[in-house]
């Protein structure tokens, strides 16, 4: 079971209140001035944002959490990525 850092969300945690996720893999050499473009518009668009990785994911890839569906889908359509709705059962 991994440990997490104080004030780290898990990701069940995570899931729950930022269900709409956008996967990019990173770049070999990182993301470069792009995570600017993509934090800004985070900032400006999509409200208490989360970042996360995930076991199961793409070794190197970052996921991009967000409320509604709306701003997951307008971020994908600037940045790309893969769209993951989490579904809570």
């Amino acid at each position: 079971m991994p440990n997490y850092a104080k004030g780290t969300l898990r990701p069940s945690v995570i899931d729950v209140g930022w269900p709409y996720q956008v996967e990019i893999e990173v770049p070999w050499n990182g993301f470069g001035r792009r995570l600017e473009a993509i934090t800004g518009w985070v900032r400006e668009h999509a409200p208490r944002p989360r970042s996360a990785r995930r076991a199961g994911s793409v070794s190197d890839a970052t996921r991009w959490c967000f409320e509604d569906r709306d701003a997951a889908m307008a971020f994908r359509e600037q940045f790309g990525g893969k769209l993951i709705e989490v579904s809570h059962r």
